[in-house]
């Protein structure tokens, strides 16, 4: 019996002794899985700002020769604001695929994202729409990424670092009535979790 006790009680030291080393480890090893697999993703729907230019006089008092005139000079300024989306239509395809690293296993998955949006200018002035698209994070690849503006993809679409993450612009030429679909997809792999998030305008 006290032989029996003795290799249970080393059984469960031991077990003990792994786990606590095991989940010391686990920060790192999830650091780890994250940069070679791809981290969590949150995809955010994309920024839409119209801009716009808007002819301004400005008059001011001005002394010469003792005398006091008004003068009016005329410049164009530069507005925006922000608009937003009149439709979209998101897919998700979600693949899980369980990744191994020392004793634990990770919930890694693959993502094939497709969405198509649509705008329409009901704005009274002609200007432009600037579409602004945010990656999820910077700690993962897109593969077969696709940035298409009613149908036609930017050939030189490069992405540019901004607070938080990578991102694209295009410009494009509105006016009253005029409608814009434009659509966006990629395959990704990431940890954990993936989600969509329509911006903080969206509730």
């Amino acid at each position: 019996v006290l032989i029996y006790l003795g290799i249970a009680v080393a059984w469960f030291v031991l077990a003990a002794s792994v786990r606590v080393r095991t989940f010391e480890m686990e920060g790192s090893l999830k650091g780890r899985v994250a940069a070679l697999w791809g981290d969590t993703q949150e995809q955010v729907s994309p920024q839409l700002t119209f801009s716009w230019q808007e002819a301004v006089e400005r008059t001011e008092q001005v002394v010469e020769g003792g005398v006091k005139r008004n003068v009016t000079t005329s410049s164009v300024v530069t507005r925006e604001r922000p608009v937003l989306l009149d439709g979209s239509s998101i897919t998700a395809d979600l693949s899980l695929a369980h990744r191994r690293k020392g004793l634990l296993w990770y919930a890694t998955y693959v993502v094939g994202f497709r969405a198509d949006y649509r705008y329409v200018h009901r704005e009274a002035e002609a200007g432009e729409l600037i579409l602004t698209y945010r990656f999820p994070t910077n700690h993962a690849t897109y593969d077969d990424f696709r940035f298409e503006v009613a149908g036609n993809a930017g050939p030189k679409l490069l992405p540019v670092d901004s607070e938080r993450c990578k991102m694209v612009q295009v410009r494009v030429p509105v006016a009253l009535g005029g409608t814009v679909p434009f659509s966006i997809a990629y395959t990704s792999r990431g940890l954990d979790w993936w989600r969509y998030s329509f911006g903080p305008d969206v509730n």
